[in-house]
């Protein structure tokens, strides 16, 4: 049941019914805590999201569930915009908000997606890209949001249609958004983010040039964090993914409001100002 603490913006999510990981229910909480701080409507839903997909969009998608729940987070968007409300959050149950203090909505903002600093390394070491995703996207009861909404649906469904088969899980998400972003450059939520494993590894090891990489390329502070449930128990640049590895993130995150990031951007201001 939805949480009504302000009628006028709802945080929406969604996740599975079973096997759910501590760490998850953990991010979880964290934005629910966020969205009633903020006086915002909170709203979960379980399995039920997937069914707001047609039937052959979701056997199209086949393996990929996040290409189905890529549609679906914006078919309930529209779902609640129509019911009244003025702003719909929609955030990834794999986010966690770790500094909830200074998260900030733009009130400005008809709509809005997450900024993505991918970084990886290879044999000469850490290799980035920039992109777009919708871990954390915001859609205002507004004529610009409005369709810019429909046109996304609209995209969505013609990408899967268009294709045999999915093979690509960031088809109509990370790598749409990205291209579009290119061409048209698309309104960013500031203080939201996302960490690689390779970052997460970083962040465990104290690797303080890596992460000072990663903050400069963010270009501001974070203050929520995607997780990247994708990789769960799965390799990636020679790092296993585990529940205790997202555990112990989640723990230096929480750890004086995200500090072990933002504190870098802080010391490299302070240095660049002493010079």
């Amino acid at each position: 049941m939805p949480i009504d603490a302000h009628p006028r913006t709802v945080v929406v999510q969604s996740f599975r019914d079973r096997d759910v990981p501590d760490w998850i229910k953990r991010c979880l909480s964290t934005v629910r805590a966020w969205a009633m701080q903020s006086q915002f409507t909170y709203s979960f839903i379980g399995d039920e999201f997937l069914d707001l997909v047609p039937d052959w969009y979701r056997q199209k998608a086949g393996p990929h569930i996040t290409v189905v729940t890529d549609l679906a987070r914006l078919l309930l968007a529209r779902k609640r915009l129509a019911e009244g409300f003025d702003r719909v959050v929609w955030i990834d149950a794999d986010m966690a908000v770790f500094n909830p203090r200074s998260l900030c909505l733009d009130p400005g903002l008809s709509y809005g997606y997450c900024r993505e600093v991918w970084v990886k390394k290879n044999l000469f070491g850490p290799v980035y890209n920039l992109r777009i995703n919708n871990s954390a996207c915001l859609f205002r009861n507004d004529n610009p949001a409005s369709t810019h909404l429909d046109d996304y649906i609209g995209v969505c469904t013609s990408i899967v249609a268009g294709q045999p088969r999915v093979l690509d899980h960031t088809e109509v998400s990370t790598k749409y958004l990205t291209s579009r972003n290119r061409q048209h450059p698309l309104p960013i939520l500031r203080g939201f983010g996302l960490l690689s494993p390779t970052v997460m590894k970083a962040l465990l090891a104290s690797n303080t040039k890596l992460l000072k990489l990663f903050m400069t390329l963010q270009g501001g502070p974070l203050h929520a964090a995607n997780l990247c449930n994708f990789f769960r128990s799965k390799r990636e640049s020679g790092f296993r993914v585990t529940d205790d590895v997202y555990s112990a993130v989640l723990d230096r995150l929480m750890e004086n409001e995200g500090y072990v990031l933002n504190g870098l951007r802080n010391a490299e201001s302070a240095s660049t100002s002493a010079v």
